[in-house]
Formats: C-alpha cells, structure tokens, sequence
C-alpha cells in the first residue's frame, strides 16, 4: 500500500502495539485482540483438559462426559 506520494504505508492490522505513531484503545489493537483471543482458547482447552480427565487422576477417563472432552480437543488441535 502506498500513499498519495508514493510512500510505503504499514496497514494499521500490522503495526506494533507500541508504535506511536498511531494510538489504539484496548479494545481496538488488533494485537490487543489476538491476545485476548489466545487467552481464551488457553482457559477453554485447560477447561477441556480437565474434564477429559476428570475421576482418573492424570490419565484420560473413558466415561461418556471424559471422550466428549478429549474428542473436542482432538478437534481443537487439528
């Protein structure tokens, strides 16, 4: 992308959440958002991760509710 002089212009989505030379709040950094979505997927897939061991101490369950759980985070990593 360029601008009207022909100068290089870094899309707003690519620059560094510490670039000054455009200001972001929270909730608009793309890189802020991406975090934040990281976060998420973390605490859901621990979540998932419980529950597919969930009654068997540190190994995988084999009741109804601990293949669910092991068969979404298979799905999750693919």
């Amino acid at each position: 992308m360029s601008d009207e002089l022909g100068t290089k212009v870094i899309p707003d989505i690519f620059r560094h959440p510490f670039d000054k030379s455009k200001q972001y709040a929270d909730s608009e950094c793309p890189f802020c958002y991406i975090e934040e979505q990281h976060r998420e997927l973390k605490r859901l897939r621990e979540a998932l991760d419980k529950l597919a061991r969930l009654g068997n101490g540190d190994h995988y369950g084999n009741s109804d509710g601990n293949i669910m759980a092991q068969k979404a985070l298979e799905k999750n990593c693919e």
